[in-house]
């Protein structure tokens, strides 16, 4: 959706919604960041910074890392060191998109261990790369598993504490737009609502970028019935309505601008060739 304006040096856009809700989270937080140096690209673009707290032979980690692929339990799993050591044991407990609980060796004992989860092999080409993600690491070592009791119901382990989810580089992140909501989530989501559906109004800094999912952002920021934001004399100032089609399905999307103070179009349904700008802009 954009917005021109033109008789002032900044103007405010207020936007309203009809319908309005928001919820609390529910998840304990994790930190995101942008690592302060590049790892190896071929382990991938993200990982879990772990933290284990005593010398131990088996330390038990739960990562809330909320992947978008679907197929979480195929790809392999790479744990190392401070000093890019690679860790051979890993004892699978679940892994899926929304989660990844594991058992594995802290050989140098207590200390900083990192977790990649986008491992690949491959070679980078321009505008992209050849190859594929790892598959599943082989199995843990029989004796390390016996010695651990990790298949009886007792399993002698330590909790680690995941400390922060990395970008490889700012570039890479998926913080916070490409995040996803849980399931379980999702659905508590819809039922605060008896609307067919549930506008997300967004900031452009925040690009949409998911259309399978919808952003762990929008659990903890619920839909809103107000948008505002700040426009510089004469800009085109482009915002963003998320549309979740979370009871029914949706066609034929149109948008309604009743009693708008200024001019507007959306580039979604009214198209965004370079023809259709061009006739807008004269147009106003």
């Amino acid at each position: 959706m954009v917005s021109r304006t033109t008789h002032t040096n900044e103007t405010y856009i207020y936007i309203f919604f009809k319908h309005f809700f928001s919820i609390s989270l529910y998840a304990q937080e994790i930190s995101y960041s942008v690592s302060k140096q590049l790892w190896p690209d071929v382990l991938g673009n993200h990982r879990a910074v772990i933290l284990v707290g005593q010398n131990v032979d088996a330390a038990e980690v739960k990562i809330e890392w909320r992947r978008k692929d679907w197929d979480a339990d195929q790809k392999a799993i790479v744990i190392t060191d401070e000093k890019g050591n690679k860790i051979d044991n890993i004892y699978r407990i679940n892994i899926t998109r929304e989660e990844g609980q594991f058992v594995f060796q802290p050989l140098n004992g207590a200390g900083k261990y990192y977790v990649y989860y986008y491992a690949w092999n491959g070679s980078k080409n321009i505008g992209g790369f050849s190859g594929d993600y790892l598959k599943r690491e082989k199995a843990p070592n029989n004796e390390w598993l016996i010695k651990n009791e990790l298949t009886s119901d007792k399993p002698k382990i330590v909790q680690a504490k995941v400390l922060e989810i990395q970008a490889r580089t700012a570039f890479d992140s998926f913080f916070p737009m490409e995040v996803v909501a849980k399931q379980v989530e999702v659905e508590r989501l819809i039922k605060k609502s008896a609307a067919r559906y549930l506008v997300f109004p967004e900031d452009r800094k925040f690009p949409i970028k998911m259309f399978d999912d919808i952003p762990y952002k929008w659990i903890g920021k619920g839909t809103s019935a107000l948008f505002a934001g700040t426009a510089q004399r004469n800009e085109y100032y482009v915002f963003q309505l998320g549309v979740f089609a979370g009871k029914q399905n949706l066609k034929n999307v149109k948008i309604d601008y009743i009693n708008s103070p200024f001019p507007a179009t959306c580039f979604n349904t009214e198209g965004y060739n370079t023809r259709v700008i061009s006739l807008l802009k004269s147009s106003m």
